[in-house]
């Protein structure tokens, strides 16, 4: 990858100025997106690529997070909308390049309204998804399958008529995020983790023919590229298909078809303001969990959005009270190092009378 030099400016300074260019643009005409790609970069690639993005996805008021590693880029972002052209052609001409011509187009949303993030972090990780395997016993480069919206409904239509029995479909979400939404006949793992969806994905597929094709999908693509990987590289599956850009791109897809049923019930959870977009108008349930816990002198709680998030809009936030962070910007206090498992977590919640995220029902 060749990066780009980058200004030598000071960070604080840099800040103020691509704050005081978000200010300048309407919040409410933010649209929401991502984009992804698994590429090998080098350590020493990583800052000046942090710095890169920072400076100029700050130049067109984009807000969001970033996550790069030597994996690749896992990007969820807001963009003002009369920006969205100039961060198209950023995308093509300068990103795009950097992933041997070979990255993702913009995954935009199927719902929007304010700006989905307060500011824009751009962090570097030791992965993009942790999935607690060694990285040497498989290799990202074996994807798997991408089928385009059409072709993964064409294909889960007409499976079970064709083959005489149903796909093995996985949902590769945690279970919070399968509660309000999913396909028809999806698998969904009662999984708190993106651990513990490869552990389910593992026992899934333990005892399937591995010429058995394995259908699986996420919210925009990113789990299911790197859990394709894993059951094609380490556990040799023949095929392994998701659908290219998740829920997200699929519901995009089919609102915009007459004559086709959305085989995706509910809405499709994000994690930003929104906590969600619609894809039908099904309500399948509601998880609202509110309050503060104290756990270990530290808080557990849901927040009402941020300066110009959509004043309904809750998300969660966790972090010690009163405690200054003393960490360097690169490096930021993970909840699991504080609070443990997120099955600690919940139990906690337990403890002090709150309502818990309802346990899926494996379809």
């Amino acid at each position: 990858m060749n990066v780009q030099p980058f200004s030598t400016s000071k960070p604080v300074e840099r800040g103020i100025q691509q704050l005081s260019k978000i200010e300048n643009y309407d919040s409410s005409t933010y649209k929401t997106l991502a984009f992804y790609k698994f590429h090998k970069f080098t350590k020493p690639e990583l800052e000046a690529f942090r710095t890169q993005l920072l400076t100029d996805l700050g130049e067109f008021g984009i807000v969001g997070r970033i996550y790069i590693s030597t994996e690749g880029v896992n990007a969820q972002i807001a963009c003002p909308e009369e920006c969205l052209e100039k961060l198209e052609e950023y995308r093509k001409n300068v990103l795009n390049p950097m992933f041997d011509n070979n990255l993702m187009e913009l995954n935009i949303g199927t719902e929007h309204g304010k700006r989905s993030f307060r500011a824009l972090h751009v962090r570097i990780r030791k992965q993009l998804i942790v999935d607690g395997l060694d990285s040497s016993t498989y290799d990202l480069d074996n994807e798997p399958s991408h089928l385009s919206p059409a072709e993964w409904h064409e294909r889960l239509s007409t499976y079970e008529t064709q083959h005489g029995e149903k796909p093995i479909l996985i949902d590769m979400r945690n279970h919070y995020e399968s509660k309000i939404g999913y396909f028809d006949g999806a698998i969904c793992p009662d999984a708190d983790t993106y651990k513990d969806s490869i552990d389910a994905m593992n026992e899934i597929c333990e005892n399937l023919p591995r010429d058995q094709e394995i259908f699986m999908y996420c919210t925009g693509g990113i789990r299911c590229t790197k859990a394709g990987a894993i059951l094609q590289s380490a556990s040799k599956f023949n095929t392994v298909h998701l659908v290219e850009g998740g829920i997200t791109s699929y519901g995009r897809w089919v609102s915009e078809q007459e004559d086709k049923e959305s085989l995706f019930r509910g809405k499709n959870f994000t994690f930003d303001a929104r906590m969600g977009e619609k894809i039908t108008d099904e309500v399948i349930e509601h998880f609202e969990p509110s309050g503060a816990v104290m756990v270990d002198g530290v808080r557990v709680f849901m927040k009402q959005g941020e300066k110009d998030m959509d004043a309904s809009s809750k998300r969660v936030v966790i972090g010690k009270k009163g405690v200054r962070c003393d960490h360097e910007h690169t490096r930021r206090t993970r909840a699991i190092e504080i609070l443990g498992q997120p099955g600690e977590i919940l139990k906690e919640w337990a403890k002090a009378g709150r309502d818990l995220p309802p346990k899926p029902v494996q379809l």
